[in-house]
């Protein structure tokens, strides 16, 4: 004797209407996106206005906050924090009509969307089997390069400089992948010292 137990009814109607709202929202907010905002009478062009970003307290605070990176050597490895300063940044996207310099500080759409920059990341590391720790310094140049979004999604850097650690000196290449705005990203950077080479792994922190 065959018994046939019933099929649990999806709810496919509650289903297909989320859907259709998710999908009339999405071209809402895209449609309101590209919306062409109102041009100045005179030559036609889009207004445009200083932001106005400026270092603040609070933002020199929220700089304290440091990158996790982890060290890897072919003896040991290390765990240490790293802090990101932008003494100088050129973004090659910015309106013409605006300054396409900043120091300091930068918002997220203009690094990210494109530019390049002069860097220092000033850290200190600590040896997981020997107990050793150290300070070092990296400066150099560093691109970035939107991939998804004007860089908003997704985007990439390419950096190359020097790392001092006292008392040694080593030239470094760096390659990193940024996401959400700008505000996490992934960065390794490798570096020579003498007769040994390094590769770091940086989770970077922070929007400006």
């Amino acid at each position: 004797m065959t018994v046939s137990l019933p099929h649990p009814k999806l709810p496919w109607r509650r289903l297909r209407l989320a859907l259709s709202l998710y999908a009339l929202a999405l071209v809402v907010s895209h449609a309101s996106a590209q919306a062409a905002p109102a041009t100045t009478q005179d030559t036609g062009e889009l207004p445009v206005t200083d932001p106005g970003i400026y270092p603040t307290p609070l933002w020199a605070l929220s700089q304290l906050l440091p990158s996790p990176e982890w060290t890897f050597r072919s003896e040991d490895h290390y765990f240490g924090l790293r802090w990101r300063v932008t003494p100088l940044l050129y973004s090659y996207v910015t309106d013409r009509r605006l300054s396409r310099w900043r120091s300091l500080i930068a918002e997220p759409v203009v690094r990210h969307g494109g530019s390049f920059e002069w860097f220092i990341t000033p850290g200190f590391a600590f040896g997981v089997a020997d107990g050793e720790s150290h300070f070092s310094a990296r400066s150099g140049l560093r691109g970035y390069f939107p991939l998804i979004e004007r860089g908003e999604y997704l985007s990439l850097s390419l950096g190359a400089g020097v790392d001092y650690r006292t008392p040694d000196l080593s030239p470094i290449a760096e390659l990193g992948l940024y996401s959400l705005f700008g505000g996490l990203g992934l960065v390794g950077t490798h570096a020579r010292f003498g007769d040994f080479t390094e590769t770091s792994v940086r989770l970077q922190l922070g929007y400006f």
